[in-house]
């Protein structure tokens, strides 16, 4: 055994949203979870851009905030879109981009939500 962690070892879930109109008739907007994943997180940085599932990078070493990727295995029986967004704990991250050029891993650009 190597000792080292697994790649897939946060605990995460795929959020969905859904409108609703309270009594006087005003949109709310309420999420749940949809699904839930074992996935890795990692720090994106800055210059860093998905393009047609590869990393160009214009600037490395300085960290992006709010910025990361999360990977998770390909799922055919579940649906993931930019309208979505990712729930850590208490971490909330908006799904600014997918890569599903590899067929064993989806990996997502996401951006922190700060509360």
């Amino acid at each position: 055994m190597s000792g080292k962690a697994s790649k897939y070892r946060y605990r995460m879930s795929i959020q969905k949203a859904s409108l609703t109109r309270s009594a006087v008739g005003q949109q709310k907007e309420s999420w749940s979870d949809s699904f839930s994943f074992w996935g890795g997180l990692e720090r994106a940085y800055r210059g860093e851009e998905m393009l047609g599932g590869t990393r160009e990078s214009k600037t490395l070493k300085v960290a992006s905030v709010g910025y990361h990727y999360v990977t998770l295995r390909s799922r055919s029986d579940k649906t993931i879109s930019t309208m979505d967004r990712v729930r850590h704990g208490t971490r909330i991250m908006d799904i600014m981009s997918i890569d599903r050029s590899s067929a064993e891993e989806i990996k997502l650009l996401c951006r922190e939500i700060q509360p």
